[in-house]
């Protein structure tokens, strides 16, 4: 027989259950550790897996082509590709070593180029509904120097800021608010440039958050009030042991030192009663 209290426990796991499952909306997955995948040892390359075993809710492509495969824990050198790295990877000879951003897995897109074909992008998307309460979309990403990472919903690409970041990540996020409630298309996608054709971008927890983004000219206004504050106390201190002075040879106003000065006090009026700072006759003059 369950006490009230009972009740009440069951009733308040079950709200937080549905609360946590809500929270992301109906996308799934956003961590990439729904993986079931095999372990392979560390230090080994791997092989294809089935996307459904690798990425479970998500749909891959490279270039317009739907992929049924990718790769776990391997690499390409030029070619574009989908891959998963985990749940025991230390890089390749030393390659791409420390790139679990966390938990097991991390996902990997590498846009490239064939041998016989155009360059291609890599991209992982999925249909779900934003939760009505989001603001923003924040995700772990570390790209190559010069890739070009795009985040976008509805087809719109989402334009990210930088609001932290880690040992191996940084911490990106940006403005969905339009989308909030809405059933759209969150795509993930490694572009090539011609700068730089062969990019890695390791991706990981995907975050729809109710926290709102500053505007960006907020956040140059903030930055640009920070210098302007730090220039003027630096040139406070830097005048504040300095005085005027005018040199008639050149009509020119030059600075030169403050003296400072020392109050001397006529020790035979401090054991009188009564006095005052008049009697105590201090005189001010210069340290020498």
């Amino acid at each position: 027989m369950k006490t009230p209290f009972g009740f009440f426990f069951a009733g308040y796991v079950s709200l937080c259950a549905a609360l946590s499952a809500t929270a992301q909306g109906t996308f799934q997955n956003l961590d990439f550790e729904s993986a079931i995948l095999a372990d392979i040892p560390s230090g080994q390359g791997g092989s294809f897996v089935s996307i459904s075993d690798a990425f479970p809710g998500w749909t891959g492509y490279i270039g317009t082509n739907q992929v049924t495969q990718v790769r776990q824990n391997n690499l390409t050198l030029g070619e574009p590709s989908i891959d998963i790295l985990g749940p025991s990877w230390s890089g390749i000879s030393g390659i791409a070593a420390n790139r679990i951003i966390s938990g097991q897995y991390t996902a990997l897109l590498q846009a490239g180029t064939y041998p016989n074909r155009p360059p291609a992008d890599a991209a992982l998307a999925q249909i779900g509904q934003v939760p009505i309460t989001a603001h923003s979309l924040q995700l772990k990403e570390l790209g190559a120097s010069g890739s070009q990472f795009i985040v976008s919903l509805a087809g719109q690409t989402i334009s990210l800021i930088q609001i932290g970041g880690g040992t191996n990540y940084v911490l990106y996020a940006g403005d969905i608010s339009q989308f909030a409630g809405q059933t759209v298309e969150l795509r993930l996608t490694s572009h090539g440039s011609p700068d730089y054709p062969f990019p890695w971008d390791f991706v990981d927890d995907i975050v729809f958050s109710a926290q709102s983004i500053p505007e960006p000219s907020v956040l140059t206004l903030s930055a640009l009030g920070t210098i302007l504050l730090s220039l003027r106390l630096s040139r406070g201190r830097r005048y504040s042991n300095t005085a005027r002075t005018f040199d008639t040879s050149t009509m020119r106003q030059t600075a030169r030192p403050k003296p400072t000065y020392s109050r001397a006090i006529d020790s035979s009026f401090v054991t009188r009663p009564a006095w005052s700072a008049r009697q105590a006759r201090c005189p001010l003059r210069p340290q020498t």
